[in-house]
């Protein structure tokens, strides 16, 4: 992964569907998306700078992150929102 897609925050959570797509959420809001086998990781926007420690996709549009201060994130677009 490279380091200025993360912006130097730390990843407290990685989860991948399959071979190709996958998410890593961390501090300061931080979400992670890769879709083509971890290769690329492409930066979502949270809408928070809570640190976020964990998520979890049911498939490849639906799933949740949940962080610090009770914060929880839903999106049903795959991440894009």
């Amino acid at each position: 992964m490279a380091e200025s897609v993360a912006a130097g925050n730390q990843l407290n959570g990685v989860q991948c569907l399959d071979a190709q797509t996958g998410w890593a959420v961390g501090n300061a809001g931080t979400i992670l998306k890769t879709s083509n086998g971890r290769r690329n990781w492409i930066s979502q926007c949270s809408g928070t700078t809570n640190n976020l420690s964990s998520g979890q996709f049911i498939d490849s549009h639906i799933g949740w992150v949940v962080g610090d201060g009770g914060t929880i994130l839903q999106s049903t677009n795959g991440g894009s929102s």
